[in-house]
């Protein structure tokens, strides 16, 4: 499934370019602080892509050793198979950090010296290598900033957006992959026979007043379930609530790349963004 957010006209914006001032339209301590905004959610995009691939490559491994333990059955591994994570995730760890960058030249004071364009440059050129995003997207924007006048917001809007585009596929690679993971599992558990569990044991695993080996069976199988649920469903969430935070960032840089921005739309949304990576960090602590 492509992305419906479609990379702004950039032939369309630099028929305006020359019109637009150089300098944002809000004062520079908020133009530093929207993009230390982006840079905290990619600094956490690739927190995750680590946590993605040591969490999905464990549960590949486990699922098959328990499969062949318990059932003498194999998982089927084309699960896995059409989406590469520890190898794709290496790569977008690249290509995040290559994004950060820019969004650390971005806060620097206004200057001659101050242009993001190798590094645009250069992240355009990773996308090129593995690629993610249409081809005919990226020359639009390779052409975009290669004129000798570019507005410097346009630019990390555009490529701000085929970021996006970058992280939700992936977000949706995922949810396909742990699904059908997942399911799996639950037809796995469904098969383990009776007589390899230890009813003295259960009982020490199930709390609920239920007696009777078969009963005790069913109920921790039950709870086998319901934990795998949680933890797609915790794994999946948090990818989820990366893409929303994601889209909102794209919104507040097109806007403050707007000449006419709203000011107090792009500073209300600016602290939203920045407060809910606040929070979400927090959580991710307490958590671990």
């Amino acid at each position: 499934m492509r992305t419906k957010y479609k990379l702004f006209s950039i032939l369309f914006s630099a028929i305006f370019v020359f019109s637009l001032t150089a300098c944002a339209p809000n004062a520079g301590n908020d133009k530093q602080k929207i993009y230390i905004s982006g840079e905290m959610l990619a600094k956490n995009i690739i927190e995750y892509y680590f946590t993605a691939s040591e969490q999905i490559s464990y549960a590949n491994n486990y699922q098959m050793e328990l499969a062949n333990l318990l059932t003498s059955q194999s998982i089927d591994n084309e699960t896995f198979g059409a989406f590469n994570l520890i190898e794709d995730a290496n790569e977008r760890i690249k290509l995040f950090s290559e994004y950060i960058a820019i969004l650390e030249e971005m806060q620097k004071p206004d200057s001659p010296n101050k242009n993001p364009k190798q590094k645009i440059f250069n992240l355009l050129k990773i996308l090129e290598n593995q690629n993610i995003c249409s081809e005919d997207t990226v020359k639009l924007l390779q052409e975009y900033i290669s004129a000798n006048q570019f507005d410097m917001n346009i630019a990390v809007y555009e490529t701000t957006s085929l970021m996006f585009e970058v992280w939700e596929n992936d977000v949706l690679s995922w949810q396909k992959i742990l699904n059908k993971s997942y399911d799996e599992y639950v037809a796995l558990v469904e098969q383990i026979p009776a007589d390899v569990f230890d009813e003295a044991k259960l009982t020490k695993f199930v709390y609920e007043p239920y007696q009777g080996k078969q009963t005790l069976v069913d109920v921790y199988k039950l709870n086998m379930k319901k934990e795998a649920f949680e933890q797609k469903a915790n794994f999946l969430n948090k990818t989820i609530f990366l893409l929303n935070t994601f889209l909102d960032l794209k919104t507040l840089y097109f806007q403050f790349s707007n000449q006419n921005s709203d000011e107090g739309y792009v500073e209300f949304t600016n602290t939203h963004i920045y407060n809910a990576l606040v929070n979400f960090e927090e959580n991710n602590k307490q958590n671990n």
